[in-house]
């Protein structure tokens, strides 16, 4: 589980360094079609919103129960640990700007959407966990197939 940490804790790290870097830089530069720096008080692209110190606490028990299931589940090899390193990383990197900041800046246009790297590792991070069960349970059934084909058992 040590191991599990310090991977998880080192990609989470790296992307909490870069998502704060690139918001403080993209301030420096003027707005474009894909770059365009806001501030966005409201939750998961402004479809919910709360007061300050609900938002915080929600925030952060989502936070505190993805690390310790996400941990848990590295730990067992069910997902990998850079998974939860960048889901865990990119949601405390928002929390970091709605403590400091009161809202989240965002800056990446993509679509009708403004993002930023946080959010971006929150889908990555996402995608590698699902991608990694989704995985996992095809191997379970692809397995269970070929043991029953094999096993002379099964041919009675």
């Amino acid at each position: 589980m040590a191991g599990t940490i310090r991977a998880a804790a080192l990609i989470g790290a790296c992307t909490i360094a870069a998502d704060q870097a690139s918001k403080a830089a993209v301030q420096l530069l003027p707005a474009t079609g894909i770059l365009h720096p806001l501030v966005n008080p409201e939750f998961t692209l402004g479809v919910a919103s709360a007061s300050r110190p609900v938002m915080l606490i929600l925030m952060g028990l989502g936070i505190a129960a993805a690390a310790v299931t996400g941990l848990r589940a590295s730990a067992r090899g069910v997902v990998p640990a850079a998974a939860v390193g960048l889901l865990v990383a990119g949601a405390a990197s928002n929390l970091l700007d709605r403590v400091l900041l009161d809202a989240v800046r965002d800056f990446l246009v993509i679509g009708t959407i403004v993002a930023n790297l946080a959010d971006l590792a929150v889908l990555a991070g996402l995608i590698g966990c699902a991608w990694s069960l989704l995985n996992r349970r095809r191997r379970a059934q692809l397995g269970g197939q070929s043991r029953r084909t094999t096993n002379p058992a099964s041919a009675n």
